[in-house]
This record gives C-alpha cells, sequence and structure tokens, in this order.
C-alpha cells in the first residue's frame, strides 16, 4: 500500500510541476513580451544578448525563489505536525495513520525544485530575448 502511495504521490507531483512550468514559461513570455521595447532600447545602447538573457533568467529565478519561500511557509503553517488517519472511514478495512512533518531537507528540495522550474521556464523567453532584432523591436513603437 505504501508503495502504490508513492507512486500516486509522484504521478501527482509531477503534473503538479508540468503545471508549474507551463505557469512559468507563460509567465515570462508575457514579461518579455510586455517590455520588448526597453530590452530592444537597452540592447540598442549596447548591452548584449547574454546580459539581456541574463536578466530574464534571474527575474524568472528570483520570482520562482520567493513562491518556494511563501509555498514553503504556508505547507509548514498547514501542515506541519498533522496527522491525517483513514480510521473510522477506510474501505476494505485498511487503515493508515500518516504523520506528516516538513524536514528542512523536504524544505531545500521544495526550494531547489521550485528555482529548477522557474529556471527551465525561463530558458525559452530569455532565448527569445536574445535572439530578437532590435530594430523590429523598436520599430512596433
Amino acid at each position: 500500500m505504501n508503495r502504490m502511495l508513492k507512486l500516486v504521490a509522484y504521478a501527482v507531483g509531477s503534473i503538479m510541476a508540468l503545471g508549474a512550468l507551463l505557469a512559468a514559461l507563460n509567465s515570462m513570455h508575457y514579461a518579455v513580451a510586455a517590455r520588448t521595447v526597453e530590452i530592444a532600447t537597452l540592447r540598442a545602447i549596447g548591452f548584449a544578448s547574454s546580459a539581456v538573457a541574463v536578466a530574464v533568467l534571474t527575474e524568472a529565478l528570483l520570482l520562482a525563489l520567493s513562491g518556494a519561500v511563501v509555498g514553503v511557509a504556508i505547507a509548514y503553517a498547514a501542515f506541519n505536525g498533522a496527522v491525517i488517519s483513514t480510521l473510522g472511514g477506510a474501505l476494505w478495512d485498511s487503515q493508515l495513520v500518516y504523520a506528516l512533518n516538513i524536514t528542512p531537507s523536504l524544505v531545500v528540495i521544495a526550494i531547489l525544485l521550485a528555482c529548477v522550474v522557474g529556471l527551465v521556464g525561463g530558458t525559452i523567453p530569455a532565448i527569445r530575448v536574445a535572439r530578437s532584432n532590435v530594430a523590429d523591436a523598436l520599430h512596433e513603437t
């Protein structure tokens, strides 16, 4: 039963990570699209395309890091020390009791995973910014 629960947890976690990746990609794509003129102006006055791409990736990383910190704080407040039990309402006479503990290693893994998702989600918009044509972007105004 414990193996099945882990399998379901990994499946749900993977689907949620994919959703978070798409949300990060969408957010960074919109942030880049909204600031096309500003980014093109930076490129026109001499910023390298790699510097602008690093700025986009840094923004994605900071957004992911702040979201991870808020998420860890909410999870700690809501679930640390909680006990989940199926006693009294179990199907097929199975009785499961789980004590939820937010450990420091779990916090580190959550923050690292959020940062990886943020960086991967920011990579495509960063590449798009690095490859964009400055003249075309400035012409759109």
